[in-house]
């Protein structure tokens, strides 16, 4: 058939307006591959990308969590859990922070489309933005 299924995750993780650099403590894929990223160091505003590639053939599409610590004002040190997933059949796209503070915004099938807080459950690959410290991605 040739048709060009494309379940990857494209991921952004935008810390211009982040209060100290992001440390990576653990990534896990676990469905696809990093094929780009993720970074061991974003450093405070710095922009970061990563690309998890589903697998081909696959019945299951990506797969996806990132852990990044960093310092918050008071020199505390903190984590923030990131997480991915553009499945294929009728399985729904996700994508999360483990804290509420911390937006999550996506769109799905053209990178051109407007960015949203509410990951579309459906179309194909999944693009993901993490904004650290507020705002939309670019």
């Amino acid at each position: 058939m040739g048709l060009p299924l494309d379940f990857a995750c494209y991921v952004e993780i935008d810390n211009t307006g982040g209060a100290s650099d992001l440390v990576l403590q653990s990534a896990n894929a676990s469905e696809g591959s990093f094929v780009v990223g993720p970074p061991t160091w974003i450093p405070q505003g710095m922009v970061a990308r990563l690309v998890l590639r589903d697998p081909k053939p696959s019945i299951h599409g990506s797969d996806g969590t990132i852990r990044y610590g960093y310092s918050n004002a008071d020199l505390t040190m903190q984590a923030v859990t990131l997480h991915f997933e553009c499945p294929t059949g009728i399985l729904s796209n996700k994508a999360t922070s483990s804290q509420a503070a911390r937006v999550t915004w996506a769109k799905s099938t053209n990178p051109k489309c407007t960015w949203s807080t509410r990951v579309p459950s459906g179309g194909h690959p999944l693009f993901v933005g993490h904004v650290i410290g507020g705002g939309q991605p670019h």
